[in-house]
């Protein structure tokens, strides 16, 4: 079998899957398959929103919902595919979980048409509200330990 590095990683164990494996091995991708379907079903998601399969785009995302993915990043993606198909009370809801879970790019949720059928909503400006602060925080907490010095790019000596 092939040696893959940090074989820890989620992206090996898929790679692991064209690797022909030794006897009894095959018990360790188990671990891993929520996660697979998680990501076949995000797949789904996508793949039937742009069919126009709406029924089929939002069972996918609420199989996502029900699991226990718990990315709030991951989470918001699926409350704006929610909000494009006019799914605005479910869209609501987990906009409310992924901010209360700790994403808060207020930039893209400011921006993204996507979310126009929830900007209406009172939830929706209280979370974005929240964002909003928890965003403006993150900034002043990064210019005041000086990241930018840290993730700059290093000058160029004699140039």
């Amino acid at each position: 079998m092939k040696s893959f590095p940090n074989s820890n990683s989620f992206a090996t164990s898929v790679l692991k899957l064209w690797t022909p494996l030794p006897p009894g091995a095959a018990s360790g991708l188990t671990a891993v398959a929520p996660a697979l379907r998680e990501m076949r079903d995000f797949m789904v998601a996508a793949r039937t929103l742009l069919e126009g399969d709406d029924a089929q785009s939002v069972a996918a995302v609420n199989r996502i919902v029900a699991s226990d993915f718990r990315d709030p990043e991951g989470l918001f993606y699926l409350a704006r595919h929610l909000a494009r198909l006019q799914q605005v009370p479910p869209a609501l809801e987990l906009f409310e979980r992924v901010v209360e879970g700790g994403f808060f790019c207020f930039p893209a949720m400011t921006h993204d048409p996507w979310l126009d059928p929830l900007r209406k909503k009172p939830a929706f400006a209280k979370r974005l509200r929240q964002a909003e602060t928890q965003h403006r925080e993150a900034v002043a907490a990064f210019i005041e330990l000086q990241g930018e010095r840290v993730l700059s790019p290093i000058p160029q000596l004699g140039v």
